[in-house]
């Protein structure tokens, strides 16, 4: 099936990535679940990913269409001059309408898989700084029991993640106890359910120019979170006005 890019122009191409994808081939993973040999068939083989997505996260993803451009987006990436938003679903109500968490992240092996962990930087030199900026976005559910304790909601979280490590948004959600609901960083019994997590907005200094992108496709199976129309709606409608800012 032929990609549909949220934008493209000479110098990049802007993917709205569906859950159970990854960008590059992993093990075993069959090939329709790879991204980067689909663009490329597309587009060519010069093509560049410029940052990745988790497997289960849907969203805007960026690929370079030459050297050039791939140098220059990779710089914002490195130097923080691109924005990311993004819409997740999370266990619990917090107590904060605002938060930034600054923990510092390292990997670890687990069963074969690479995961993140919150440590201090004193006690592990390798770990790699680490910042994301939440807000809560108030959330409303379908025939839901208002008498339920906090602990048994749920809420959407409007996520900023100002550097990019392995699961960081993840981590530092369950980091102040509200993980994302059907992650494996939360302590709850699993789901077949896969988390929600969706790249809904970026702004891209590029150029001299501030590009602004947002996608509003939520993935389907957030359905799954019972969650009103109206309170989607109004998280969506919040992140995109945050990022077509003027």
């Amino acid at each position: 099936m032929k990609l549909k890019p949220i934008f493209e122009n000479n110098d990049l191409i802007v993917i709205d990535k569906a859950i159970d994808t990854v960008v590059v081939a992993a093990p075993g993973l069959p090939d329709e679940c790879t991204l980067l040999p689909r663009v490329r068939a597309q587009y060519g083989r010069h093509i560049q990913p410029i940052h990745r997505l988790d497997r289960f996260t849907s969203g805007l993803l960026i690929f370079a269409r030459n050297k050039e451009a791939q140098k220059r987006l990779e710089f914002a990436f490195k130097k923080h001059h691109v924005e990311k938003h993004y819409l997740a679903v999370c266990e619990g109500v917090p107590r904060w309408k605002k938060l930034q968490v600054e923990h510092a992240l390292r990997r670890v092996k687990v069963k074969g898989r690479y995961r993140s962990e919150c440590v201090k930087r004193s006690e592990y030199p390798d770990a790699k700084s680490a910042v994301t900026y939440f807000k809560v976005i108030p959330t409303l559910r379908i025939n839901h029991d208002h008498t339920l304790p906090p602990s048994q909601k749920i809420s959407i979280l409007w996520a900023m993640p100002k550097t990019g490590r392995l699961h960081q948004i993840r981590v530092h959600a369950a980091s102040v106890g509200h993980p994302l609901v059907n992650d494996i960083y939360s302590p709850q019994e699993g789901s077949d359910q896969p988390f929600c997590l969706h790249a809904v907005g970026l702004r891209i200094k590029d150029a001299g120019k501030t590009l602004r992108l947002v996608s509003l496709d939520i993935p389907s199976h957030w359905s799954s979170m019972q969650i009103k129309t109206e309170s989607l709606h109004d998280a969506l409608r919040r992140v995109e006005q945050g990022v077509m800012r003027a």
